[in-house]
């Protein structure tokens, strides 16, 4: 299946997730916490939420964004993220998030996909974040170059 360039701008469906302080703990310990971060990995502490938490609800977007852009994942490479926390997390609730193509570029052997995300918890937000994603041997189709962005120091 062909990247369609013409996909900027496609949004995806609102996805939720239902999640409770056990779900915040696995994530913790999934990412390295260990039992001396209590505000992390134990109840009665919160349990307080790391900002990449942010990540886990739009899983499911960027499946329906890939979708919709045409790419596949036999081929996708992860280029690069960022994760934006607006605000802290109780310790259950229902997460919605939505996502939309905001860049097709053509690197000429390869295709660059942009993504972004948005997640709400009750209509306020929570997290927004950027996805880069290469989709190789995808290229070539005469689409515009991606943005420069800043060199970090």
């Amino acid at each position: 299946m062909a990247i369609d360039p013409k996909c900027v701008g496609a949004e995806s469906s609102v996805h939720t997730l239902r999640y409770d302080w056990k779900t915040l703990v696995l994530y913790a310990l999934g990412v390295g916490a260990t039992r001396s971060e209590l505000d992390l990995v134990y109840e009665a502490h919160g349990p307080k939420v790391l900002p990449t938490f942010g990540v886990v609800p739009a899983y499911s977007v960027l499946m329906d964004l890939l979708g919709v852009s045409g790419g596949s994942f036999d081929r996708l490479v992860h280029g690069a993220q960022s994760v934006t926390m607006h605000g802290e997390l109780p310790a259950s609730g229902e997460l919605s998030t939505q996502g939309v193509i905001t860049g097709v570029y053509d690197l000429k052997r390869m295709t660059q996909l942009v993504f972004k995300t948005s997640t709400s918890l009750e209509g306020r937000l929570v997290f927004e974040s950027e996805w880069s994603m290469l989709v190789l041997g995808e290229g070539g189709f005469d689409g515009p170059r991606p943005p420069k962005s800043p060199i970090p120091k």
